[in-house]
């Protein structure tokens, strides 16, 4: 920024002076009074030699005219040369207030150049810079000397499109006219430090000593950029959880269909043919409405645990976690230890249950891909955060090759950051895996206990 919009000064637009070539400077202003005296001292002269010539030629004109003609000529002179000096000066006030305008102009063109946060590079019919702002010297990293007269695009284009611009800057010099002349493109350009990033720019042409010039205003939109792809990953990413979450209904109602279902249409359907049976045929066929009854509740329980415990509201996270594990131990040979330092009595409802999904998914993954006898659960209250960790011994795996569609680690990070927590996963091929999930703390308020 210039040293005026810096310092908070008024700028003085009568000294306003700007060294080098920069097209934007104005040019110095002669001194008002060498002008007034060139004038004067010319019609001095002029004077000085009409009254010479009167004289010379005295002899002719003295009958007509008199002695007093040269005195005449000579006053006639002054006068002259005073008329010429106030036109002069009155000229030179006009042409002063033109030229503090331009100053002031000027003055204000800098200022505004120098405060904007893009950059405003200006280029000659050579394609060299000859303007270069303070934003562009904090967005490029050349300093104003160092690239002033420098080729604009040998110096921060990438080199794979030089060959495309250097035809661009011939076409402009030739006719003003280009792709990126009146419209906004994205473009690559590169740092003084060789580092490449993303460009918006807009280049305006200027017709100068009759070949065209241009003005380019440039945005670094490295952040917008990096926000852009941010929200992209963040819908694709809110897809994929939005069809896991749908696969997810779908095997309840899978299990509901082939199990449940079939189950209470069975025992329907015994129950009908109860009334035509012989006493010892409905006994028995009794007894198998009761065992298909029984069995639909278990699986009732069973669908119900799955999808949200009712222990976990009733008890907390401690017992759901301890009920998970006995639930896991029936179904695979996995040791699983499980550990826990909590002083609360109960957490909010979202981070008991995001801890409780997370433990879920973290055994369901070790008991179906890590092949360890052994897995341990510890969980944590610290100061303002809880810390869960799950820990196998298995064959571990290379975190960096999980394929996309594998939403179970993916889903553990998204359920941490969504509560304002981090989920890292450490794992290497025959060292097994460890998980580290940090969740703000929030304990259960006193509505949230007594509703439960």
């Amino acid at each position: 920024m210039g040293q005026g919009a810096m310092d908070n000064q008024p700028i003085n637009y009568r000294s306003w002076t700007t060294a080098g070539d920069d097209p934007i400077a104005g040019q110095p202003r002669r001194p008002r009074c060498l002008l007034v005296l060139i004038a004067g001292i010319g019609g001095l002269a002029i004077s000085i030699l009409l009254y010479w010539i009167l004289v010379v030629y005295e002899y002719r004109l003295a009958e007509s005219l008199g002695r007093l003609l040269p005195v005449c000529v000579l006053l006639a002179g002054v006068l002259l040369t005073g008329f010429a000096v106030g036109c002069l000066v009155l000229l030179r006030r006009q042409t002063a207030g033109i030229e503090q305008l331009v100053a002031q102009r000027t003055a204000e063109l800098y200022t505004i150049s120098n405060s904007v946060l893009d950059a405003v590079v200006m280029m000659d019919h050579n394609g060299n810079v000859v303007h270069w702002n303070p934003a562009a010297e904090r967005i490029f990293g050349y300093g104003r000397d160092e690239i002033l007269g420098r080729h604009v695009h040998n110096t921060l284009v990438p080199e794979k499109y030089r060959e495309s611009t250097d035809k661009g800057i011939k076409k402009f010099a030739e006719s003003g006219l280009g792709i990126v002349v009146g419209n906004v493109l994205e473009l690559e350009a590169v740092r003084k430090d060789g580092s490449q990033f993303p460009i918006e720019i807009s280049v305006s042409p200027i017709r100068r000593d009759g070949r065209w010039w241009a003005v380019a205003i440039i945005r670094d939109i490295t952040k917008r950029r990096l926000a852009e792809e941010g929200v992209l990953k963040e819908q694709r990413l809110l897809r994929e959880l939005l069809d896991l979450q749908e696969r997810e209904r779908k095997l309840p109602a899978y299990e509901i269909h082939d199990g449940l279902a079939q189950q209470l249409t069975g025992a329907l359907f015994q129950l009908q043919a109860i009334h035509d049976q012989e006493p010892e045929q409905a006994k028995k066929t009794l007894e198998n409405v009761i065992r298909l009854l029984n069995d639909g509740i278990d699986q009732t329980r069973r669908l119900i645990g799955g999808l949200r415990p009712p222990i976990l509201d009733e008890s907390g996270i401690i017992a759901a976690v301890d009920y998970l594990i006995v639930q896991q131990q029936q179904h695979d040979a996995l040791e699983i230890e499980f550990t826990h330092k909590v002083r609360s009595q109960r957490f909010a409802p979202p981070l008991e249950s995001a801890i409780f999904r997370i433990v879920q998914e973290s055994l369901a993954n070790a008991a179906r891909h890590s092949r360890s006898k052994k897995v341990r659960v510890e969980l944590i209250q610290l100061e303002d955060y809880v810390r869960l960790e799950i820990r196998d011994w298995g064959i571990g795996f290379n975190v960096a090759e999980v394929a996309q569609d594998r939403f179970g680690l993916q889903g553990i990070r998204e359920r941490a950051r969504l509560l304002g927590g981090k989920a890292t996963v450490d794992s290497t091929p025959g060292k097994g895996t460890h998980i580290v999930v940090e969740l703000p703390l929030v304990e259960m308020t006193d509505d949230e206990e007594n509703k439960g």
